[in-house]
């Protein structure tokens, strides 16, 4: 299913034996168009403290209690690394966490999406790996992003502004991040929400507080409309490709 990574904001967070927070923020992988951490603020319960929670402990997603479950116990979410959840996480910061749970990294050929216990070596370590040149500027350089952060961007088309992201939407079975939704309205008079796949998204600038989608910007005024009262549905996504002469994912091989 394709869900609002707004509309899971506040969610309850479900850990194997208590309540531990609520979901706070996501931080993802913007090249990669998928979801790394949820971030879950424990204020009342670690007196504010914010922690990470990576793509391998997520559980699923209850929308009539409105709680998120996580495969982790309170005591190891407790005992967690502190991160910086509100800015760009490093690698080094992904590394001290990964290290902690025993998480395989995504980064890792034999890690990947999936997962999977493992002994992961400590940051100084890594970076005395072969290629450690190179792997140093990764570690020092920006991963992730933040959902609330990057929310309110500028969306520029190929030819000038079309409004600002305002949410994402995922798969919650993988979490890999679809859509971008866009408002309208600092545009178009009255404004709307239109849907740009994350695979139309060319450049997104942190410096600039910028994205950019390789679309025109007579194709956006013109595109099917995003009603977020309204699931996603397979019929309304293949009506949004054809409008934009996109190929389906869903038939990609």
């Amino acid at each position: 299913m394709i869900r609002s990574l707004k509309e899971i904001e506040g969610y309850g967070i479900q850990a194997k034996d208590r309540r531990i927070g609520h979901v706070a923020d996501f931080l993802f992988d913007v090249k990669a168009a998928v979801v790394r951490y949820l971030v879950v603020d424990t204020r009342n319960w670690l007196l504010g403290k914010k922690v990470l929670i990576a793509l391998p402990a997520l559980g699923t997603v209850d929308s009539e209690e409105e709680t998120f479950s996580v495969g982790l116990t309170a005591d190891q979410v407790k005992e967690s690394p502190d991160m910086e959840a509100d800015r760009p996480v490093s690698r080094q910061k992904e590394l001290e966490l990964h290290r902690y749970y025993e998480w395989a990294p995504y980064w890792w050929p034999a890690g990947g999406l999936e997962g999977g216990a493992l002994t992961v070596p400590a940051p100084e370590e890594f970076l005395e790996e072969k290629g450690a040149v190179d792997r140093r500027r990764e570690a020092e350089d920006p991963n992730l992003w933040s959902l609330n952060d990057i929310a309110g961007y500028d969306v520029h088309a190929s030819d000038g502004a079309v409004g600002h992201i305002e949410d994402m939407l995922a798969n919650d079975s993988g979490w890999l991040v679809r859509y971008y939704v866009i408002n309208t309205r600092k545009w178009l008079p009255g404004g709307r929400h239109i849907l740009v796949a994350s695979d139309w998204v060319t450049n997104v600038s942190w410096n600039a507080r910028e994205a950019a989608v390789d679309l025109s910007r007579d194709i956006i005024r013109s595109s099917p409309e995003y009603d977020s009262s309204q699931p996603v549905s397979r019929e309304y996504e293949g009506v949004l490709y054809e409008h934009y002469g996109k190929s389906e994912y869903w038939l990609a091989r």
